[in-house]
């Protein structure tokens, strides 16, 4: 079986994309390229609202606690992370922090499990 190759060329015109597929050309609608393009920012507006989702949950888990971002950093920094209450609250504030963090600060409140339902 020859070799596959793929080469996409957007057009000037922006009305089709060509593809070169084992030397033969193949022409696409801007449809394509715009259902790709709803595709990708539907993914982007899923991570946004579980970001969102997953900022509230540890909002809750912290006032649940009674804790407040300088006691959480103070704890964290006890578990060995490198946290202030500046760093927690502009993680929290934006709302994109790692796994790792999610999973510290869970610890750090006490909380043992979390169900994903709970999202």
């Amino acid at each position: 079986m020859g070799t596959f190759r793929v080469f996409a060329f957007l057009l000037a015109n922006m009305r089709s994309i060509v593809l070169l597929v084992n030397g033969k050309v193949r022409e696409y609608a801007m449809f394509v390229l715009a259902s790709l393009m709803r595709w990708a920012m539907n993914i982007a507006a899923a991570e946004r609202e579980l970001a969102e989702r997953t900022k509230r949950f540890v909002k809750a888990e912290l006032k649940r606690a009674d804790m407040t971002y300088e006691k959480l950093a103070h704890r964290l920094r006890e578990m060995g992370h490198n946290e202030t209450k500046v760093s927690v609250a502009n993680k929290l504030s934006r709302g994109s922090f790692s796994a790792a963090f999610f999973v510290a600060v869970m610890k750090a409140v006490g909380r043992e499990t979390v169900n994903l339902q709970e999202f």
